[in-house]
């Protein structure tokens, strides 16, 4: 046999271990948008604004539910369809989404029960990762771990 039949036949025996070796690896990955960028969640004095990308990710809800986990130091939120909002919930479906394609929710008080609950004071805007929790309608922004601006 010719030492190039060798590699073929050795990178063929290669690729068939790795595949036997991963086939039970339950692969959980999400395309990435040049045009959209990465799903950040601004967090700045005034509220929280979701970039077009993290719109696009909640799935354009109704409205959502803002929680905030202090042990873990995570901002919960909860996509609602209309018949799940309350008075709690915040409008998410409007015009303005359609038109600019972010969405600000002013609200200066869960800024303030951030900044008594954390390092942050938020003078400066601050961006965090939007990440799914599991396959619920819950997303999560960890405050330990901010972009970099």
């Amino acid at each position: 046999m010719s030492k190039d039949n060798k590699k073929s036949n050795n990178i063929k025996t290669q690729n068939d271990n790795i595949e036997e070796e991963n086939k039970d690896i339950d692969l959980n990955f999400e395309w990435y948008s040049k045009e959209l960028g990465a799903p950040l969640v601004s967090v700045a004095s005034y509220g929280l604004t979701f970039s077009k990308s993290a719109v696009k990710k909640l799935g354009k809800p109704h409205s959502i539910k803002i929680g905030f986990d202090r042990t873990n130091k995570l901002i919960v939120i909860k996509t609602l369809e209309a018949s799940e909002s309350d008075e709690d919930s915040f409008e998410f479906a409007d015009k303005k989404r359609e038109e600019y394609g972010h969405v600000r929710l002013n609200n200066k008080g869960f800024i303030k029960l951030l900044i008594s609950e954390t390092e942050y004071d938020f003078e400066e805007t601050l961006r965090f990762v939007l990440k799914r929790y599991n396959e619920s309608p819950l997303y999560i922004l960890d405050l330990k771990m901010p972009v970099n601006n």
